[in-house]
């Protein structure tokens, strides 16, 4: 019998490990949540630049088909100088999720086709047939060992020089990390992904000898409900003398981190008597007011404005809290005078509150 109770106990655990490995489990169901993230820059020795912070805010829109993939939808809006302001949508991200793996579609044009040299070499076209779904991340992959998302060849030709060239992508899976943010401490999956260009040094009957031309990293950090929490791309340095071109440059770097929106305070880390919604204040008020609300279990938090008719006027919040106690300041400049309703919703619970706005 023991043998057999432990055979369920190791099942149990071993099913659950498996559960916890799903792509899905890190992507947020709600609707219209969003990511506010930070972003600074970072010099060639990858030190944060002075005066270079920026704000970009995440939108998960939906899902649509997209080159024969069901994609969950992502909107940026990025060069922001608060999360919070409108902007424009300045990049579209999208996702599919199978099993444990995260695949995304990934556009080199957008990307590598941005360096200052690759539109003298001729290869548009050649990147752009690089434009594809890609199994990313793995969330199931074993730790350290790499996988090839692809590797292919192809020529450039400079002035009457023809060089053989090879452009590769791979990515493996980093042990767990506690990353610690400004909204709170999680445990992470970690990738590392690299793109390489390398020149092929062929000596015949050898096998093709890599030399790399520009190797750039990027290492992500996922938490589960969450999604995307922390980036950070350093500096790259490319020195094309390898190639007969005396130039040599560096690619900025930069480190992005989840933050909260800027109209969001935290009051206190401590539990709380309980989920509460305080009224708000001033009240009544003109244009600027204040709500206070709880958050007694970690989760999705959404506060949402409506007009006396039920109609969603705003999505003032909706993203993922930690316990604590928190202050919403809320701009209502554009809003005519009025009795407005502001509803809080968290873990299967609301409350709502009346405001009346006086211009």
């Amino acid at each position: 019998m023991k043998y057999l109770l432990f055979s369920i106990l190791f099942l149990s655990a071993t099913v659950g490990d498996i559960f916890a490995q799903n792509a899905s489990d890190y992507f947020p169901t709600q609707l219209d949540y969003n990511w506010f993230f930070e972003i600074k820059m970072l010099d060639s020795l990858n030190n944060p630049v002075s005066g270079s912070s920026r704000f970009r805010r995440d939108t998960y829109t939906g899902e649509e088909t997209f080159i024969g993939r069901l994609a969950k939808v992502v909107h940026e809006h990025d060069y922001l100088s608060n999360p919070i302001e409108p902007g424009v949508v300045t990049d579209t991200a999208r996702f599919s999720l199978e099993g444990s793996n995260a695949y995304e579609y990934i556009s080199f044009t957008g990307s590598l086709d941005t360096l200052p040299f690759i539109g003298k070499l001729g290869i548009t076209n050649f990147l752009k047939s690089l434009n594809n779904w890609y199994s990313v991340y793995r969330f199931s992959s074993n730790v350290n060992v790499e996988y090839t998302l692809f590797s292919k060849d192809t020529t450039i030709t400079i002035d009457t020089l023809t060089l053989p060239i090879r452009f590769s992508y791979k990515a493996k899976r980093l042990n767990d990390e506690q990353v610690n943010t400004v909204v709170g401490v999680y445990n992470a999956k970690k990738f590392l992904l690299y793109n390489t260009i390398s020149y092929l040094l062929i000596i015949n009957p050898l096998p093709p000898i890599e030399i790399p031309i520009v190797k750039q990293y990027d290492t992500t950090w996922f938490a589960e409900n969450i999604w995307l929490i922390k980036r950070s791309v350093p500096s790259t340095i490319v020195d094309l003398s390898k190639l007969g071109i005396p130039v040599s440059f560096f690619i900025p770097g930069y480190l992005l981190e989840v933050t909260n929106s800027s109209q969001v305070k935290t009051i206190s880390n401590e539990i709380p008597d309980g989920l509460w919604l305080r009224q708000n204040y001033p009240n009544p008020f003109n244009p600027v007011t204040v709500i206070n609300f709880s958050v007694p279990e970690s989760g999705n938090v959404k506060l949402t404005l409506y007009d006396m008719n039920g109609r969603e006027i705003a999505k003032l919040i909706n993203g993922d809290f930690r316990i604590g106690e928190y202050s919403y300041t809320l701009d209502a400049s554009g809003l005519t005078s009025g009795v407005y309703v502001y509803k809080l919703e968290t873990n299967g619970f609301a409350l709502s509150k009346y405001m009346v706005l006086l211009k």
